[in-house]
């Protein structure tokens, strides 16, 4: 394919190809690829709700049936009909588009007819947003936050496990927070607020996060460095990082009150130290 689109360029003086052909040649590794549904978008469509609807669907699973049907029918999802940038002449990239367009039109129309069959009196499912799912369909995600306090479990076992082994974790941090939490509910202050009970701090909140992980059913060794660190803290608040934590609190309930952006999913921990972020589902 690449000698094809090689052969149809012509070649300068100095043997360069024609800058769109060059474009077109460097792009086959990305797109010459079987296209393939995210593991989000699996997941919806395995979901019981995108398998059977019903009058009390909500327009969201109906969308996502439509969706998940006409996947199985062509073995791709609908065009988005956006054109990716590229090196052409006006012309020919006002027709090129044309064509993308055309095509995306078409794919909404028969996921509109889709939904309208599932759902024939589905005034509450609004055509702009069948559009704009079928827009942006390779990138749906379903959100399934767990509690604030995820009950013990296996799921949570093996995570615990795998961030006691990995020295790079933050969520070790996590382990020793949720310690401290005991800590304060037995002792009414936090794990090295007074200098003078420092060294008896370091030996309880080891106590509490070793009962912790026996609770949690976790087989590994207690994060020593981690609960040192966190009683020669002593409960401080520096500005910067309270600042960094507000702004993201701040930044998720935008999020949620103008329905843009997917929003974290369940625990975020900053490592201010190392400068990292990391997201957990637990």
């Amino acid at each position: 394919f690449k000698a094809m689109v090689r052969a149809a360029s012509h070649v300068s003086d100095d043997g360069s190809l024609e800058e769109n052909f060059e474009e077109a040649i460097n792009a086959l590794n990305t797109a010459l690829v079987t296209p393939a549904l995210s593991a989000s978008l699996v997941s919806i469509f395995a979901d019981e709700r995108a398998q059977t609807t019903h009058e009390q669907s909500s327009p969201f699973w109906i969308i996502a049936r439509a969706l998940r049907e006409f996947h199985a029918t062509h073995g791709v999802l609908p065009l988005p009909g956006a054109l990716p940038d590229m090196t052409a002449d006006s012309d020919t990239y006002a027709r090129l588009h044309g064509v993308f367009a055309a095509k995306a039109r078409a794919d909404l129309q028969e996921v509109l007819a889709r939904v309208q069959a599932l759902a024939p009196s589905a005034a509450g499912v609004p055509e702009a947003l069948v559009k704009l799912l079928c827009k942006n369909a390779a990138w749906l995600q379903v959100m399934r936050p767990g509690p604030l306090t995820p009950p013990a479990g296996e799921t949570l076992r093996a995570t615990v496990e795998s961030a006691l082994e990995n020295p790079d974790s933050n969520l070790t941090w996590e382990v020793v927070l949720r310690a401290a939490d005991r800590f304060y509910s037995s002792r009414r202050h936090l794990p090295g607020e007074f200098d003078k009970e420092l060294e008896d701090d370091v030996m309880e909140l080891k106590s509490e996060t070793s009962s912790l992980l026996a609770a949690l059913g976790v087989q590994g060794p207690v994060p020593e460095d981690h609960i040192q660190e966190l009683c020669r803290f002593g409960a401080a608040e520096l500005h910067n990082i309270s600042a960094f934590i507000g702004g993201i609190a701040a930044q998720e309930i935008i999020k949620l009150v103008t329905n843009q952006y997917v929003p974290v999913n369940n625990t975020v921990i900053f490592n201010g130290a190392k400068g990292t972020l990391e997201s957990f589902q637990l």
